[in-house]
């Protein structure tokens, strides 16, 4: 049911950690630990993420670093799907996925090297 408590206290709880290791990551200074908390997090759920990065990039993180921890993030969980496929579904299927999604790899990838 959508109404249940437990998904909405597992998210709660993901959200809180992401923010926290982000923020820990921010006080040293360090970009290298966003964007590891990203690709961690990518590898959840990248709502996680993209919820924790926005709201910093209010309070002032580098638009630049909001950007490119949001492709981590989706490049990571877009990996995971393409694990998941081949692990689950048919090679045929896993194949065809595998293309779609080294397409939206390189592109993303692309576009951190132009920002």
């Amino acid at each position: 049911s959508p109404f249940t408590l437990k998904p909405a206290l597992i998210f709660t709880i993901l959200f809180v950690v992401v923010l926290f290791l982000v923020k820990i990551a921010i006080s040293y200074q360090s970009n290298v630990g966003i964007y590891f908390t990203s690709f961690l997090a990518g590898l959840i759920k990248t709502d996680l993420v993209t919820v924790s990065i926005a709201e910093l990039s209010s309070q002032g993180i580098a638009e630049k670093i909001a950007v490119n921890s949001l492709i981590i993030a989706a490049l990571t969980n877009i990996g995971v799907k393409g694990v998941i496929a081949y692990i689950f579904g048919s090679k045929k299927f896993a194949k065809s996925l595998s293309i779609m999604l080294a397409i939206s790899i390189l592109i993303s990838l692309a576009i951190i090297l132009i920002i």
